[in-house]
């Protein structure tokens, strides 16, 4: 029955072990899929700016070219939109393009490959949630079985635990508590020495 028992917390133990390891592999692909989708929305708005920037190039040159001032500030009244987008896009750039020029293709080429690579993250995220799902169904049952010892919390990683899953958790440690106190204390046996 001790074999049995020592073999049973090596199993749950592994189990467990393992159920970490998926879990951390969910969590490194979805951040590998939130960096993607942050890099596609990212490369998205600059290729908005610089749509802003090439449409309103000609309209700003238009109106650095005018030299009387009256006629400027009437042609940036009837063209004001033009030259705010294009203003910034212009502030966009400063604070965000990494040196003095950008390529409209290789970010374009980029965000083709991320979108690309996305579906197959996708997919193995799938893989990898079925994976956790039937093992945490396994600990979910095996917590039932098992002792108190060896029970285990597995919450999913970034959500909470139910109202039913914390209340049997604190249960589980208070009963704990009060089997801790109702075993009598320990005293401690005085020894009379003679010299």
């Amino acid at each position: 029955m001790d074999f049995l028992r020592k073999k049973g917390i090596s199993t749950v133990e592994s189990l467990d072990t393992r159920l970490d390891e998926i879990s951390q592999n969910a969590v490194s692909v979805m951040g590998s899929m939130k960096k993607s989708e942050k890099r596609i929305k990212a490369i998205n708005t600059m290729l908005s700016y610089i749509d802003k920037y090439e449409a309103g190039k000609p309209v700003h040159a238009e109106y650095a070219a005018i030299g009387w001032k009256k006629k400027k500030e009437k042609f940036a009244e009837s063209h004001r939109e033009e030259l705010d987008a294009y203003n910034a896009a212009i502030r966009y750039f400063k604070a965000n393009l990494k040196g003095n020029s950008y390529s409209r293709k290789d970010l374009e080429s980029e965000r083709e490959q991320l979108a690309a690579a996305l579906p197959g993250q996708k997919k193995e995220l799938e893989a990898v949630q079925a994976d956790v799902k039937v093992l945490r169904d396994v600990r979910h049952w095996l917590n039932q079985v098992l002792p108190s010892e060896q029970y285990r919390q597995t919450a999913d990683p970034g959500r909470k635990s139910s109202v039913q899953e914390s209340l049997r958790g604190r249960q589980e440690r208070i009963r704990q508590e009060q089997a801790a106190k109702s075993q009598p204390p320990r005293t401690q046996k005085k020894q009379n020495m003679e010299l």
